[in-house]
């Protein structure tokens, strides 16, 4: 566990360190001449920079459609799991609830951070209120899948991962198709 740990934070601030001196084109004291060459070579080298270009974009892109500025998401740098523990709901928050605490400013619950969140939740309604409907057709009072809606609202899940509720999204969903992938 700690060997994983060293090695997430020292790749990190390795990754730091070259993009301070690559930005800056400024070579450390402690870099030796022939390192300091060979990255200049290949940060000049033109594929380095054509995926330099595509990465840029892409996390530059409008994933809530054309005019709302790069994806974002309000939760900080903690992980979905902390975001449960730290909820004091008591009990497991559903998709919905750990969606709207990471996509709302201030987390107030209201104040969207994009068109494509706000139309998730918008989504989640709709399809929540489908399924009480139905049930009230039949006289039935079951309890209410919060997992489906969300997953129907979110678009389901895409490489592996549901629309922004990050580590939870193993959990959700196989939780709801009985299995681990």
């Amino acid at each position: 566990m700690f060997k994983k740990a060293w090695e997430t934070q020292s790749t990190e601030r390795y990754s730091d360190f070259l993009y301070k001196m690559r930005s800056t084109r400024k070579k450390q004291r402690y870099v030796s001449d022939e390192i300091w060459a060979s990255w200049q070579q290949a940060w000049s080298d033109l594929k380095y920079q054509r995926k330099w270009e595509i990465t840029s974009h892409n996390r530059l892109s409008e994933m809530g459609g054309e005019g709302t500025g790069p994806s974002r998401h309000t939760g900080s740098s903690i992980s979905a799991i902390e975001i449960i523990e730290k909820s004091n709901l008591n009990r497991q928050p559903t998709p919905m609830e750990v969606f709207t605490f990471t996509h709302t400013k201030n987390h107030d619950g209201v104040t969207f951070i994009d068109r494509r969140a706000k139309l998730v939740r918008d989504n989640y309604t709709t399809g929540k209120e489908r399924v009480i409907a139905s049930h009230a057709q039949t006289g039935e009072h079951p309890t209410i899948d919060q997992l489906q809606p969300y997953l129907e609202a979110a678009g389901g899940k895409k490489k592996r991962k549901m629309y922004r509720i990050g580590s939870q999204s193993d959990i959700f969903y196989s939780r709801m198709h009985g299995f681990n992938e």
